[in-house]
């Protein structure tokens, strides 16, 4: 408590509004000035009482914005861990759909009958491993194959073929290279990921240099032969 002649003033730190602005400060500071401005008051007490208001203003303020760095920091936190999730869930999902596609090879240049049933596309399929692979494939070794995408300029829909192994459709697609040279090629059953990793690959590197295998993409850097995919083509 402080004593004056004329009047006693008291100052609880509990009388205080909690400060949330910078205008509410302003407006508690003036409101305390006018409410001790009274006649009978020294310059020298008024100054003590102004520093008193002063300090205790700024440890609130002091101590809101330790709060609010806490929440800050607890937020940037929150956001990176829900990022790392994210990355492994979006590297799961990849994992899944390359694994459910790695039986499948699309066959290119095949002509497409009018009307054609799944039993013909698949005697088709049979005939193209015999007469240009040179293998011979039953019906046993196919789980299905169909027509997939539409047609352009007159060109043949491609034949998505499922083998019921990875043996089988592995030993089919080391015969591409034999497709040289004519109107028919093979690929893979990439997923959309794997697709443009290709694409961005071949630009960087060469389409000779890149190549798909198992559905992921490698291509030849510097003689080595490297895992590639679009993260670390774009951040090189």
């Amino acid at each position: 408590m402080v004593k004056s002649s004329r009047y006693a003033v008291t100052l609880q730190p509990e009388t205080l509004l909690p400060i949330t602005t910078s205008e509410s400060i302003m407006s508690k500071t003036r409101q305390q000035s006018q409410s001790i401005s009274e006649p009978g008051l020294s310059e020298e007490l008024l100054s003590k009482i102004c520093k008193q208001q002063a300090g205790m203003i700024g440890k609130q303020l002091e101590e809101r914005f330790k709060q609010f760095e806490s929440s800050f920091k607890s937020l940037v936190e929150q956001v990176n861990e829900n990022k790392s999730k994210l990355q492994y869930l979006e590297t799961k999902v990849e994992h899944i759909e390359r694994m459910s596609k790695i039986k499948n090879l699309i066959v290119y240049g095949e002509e497409q009958a009018a009307n054609e049933t799944p039993e013909l596309c698949e005697n088709k399929i049979i005939n193209f491993f015999q007469d240009k692979l040179e293998l011979a494939v039953s019906p046993s070794d196919l789980d299905q194959c169909y027509r997939i995408g539409k047609a352009q300029d007159g060109k043949p829909r491609p034949i998505l073929v499922q083998f019921l192994s990875i043996k089988t459709r592995d030993l089919i697609f080391k015969k591409k290279k034999m497709l040289k040279n004519t109107n028919y090629f093979m690929k893979e059953d990439l997923t959309a990921s794997a697709v443009e990793t290709l694409k961005l690959a071949s630009e960087k590197y060469g389409k000779n240099n890149v190549w798909s295998q198992s559905g992921r993409i490698f291509a030849n850097i510097n003689g080595k032969k490297t895992v590639v995919n679009c993260k670390n083509l774009v951040g090189r």
